[in-house]
């Protein structure tokens, strides 16, 4: 006939499933950490490119045109 499973077995399997899904939770925790960095690192980009196009871009051409009309 089949084999029995006991409830020991069942907490043992249960143990064991509970301190890998730890494991795993440390992981994901660890992996978060990494992405909201890089993702501020991408905003800081993205924030300093549009200073750049709005502000010092139309500055140094009108510097530029002004210098070259004299």
């Amino acid at each position: 006939m089949g084999s029995r499973i006991t409830c020991r077995d069942l907490n043992e399997k249960y143990t064991s499933l509970h301190e890998k899904l730890d494991i795993i939770r440390e992981k994901v925790e660890v992996t978060n950490g990494r992405v909201k960095k890089l993702e501020m690192w991408r905003n800081y980009i993205t924030g300093g490119l549009t200073v750049l196009c709005i502000i010092v871009v139309p500055i140094l051409l009108l510097i530029i045109s002004h210098n070259l009309k004299l």
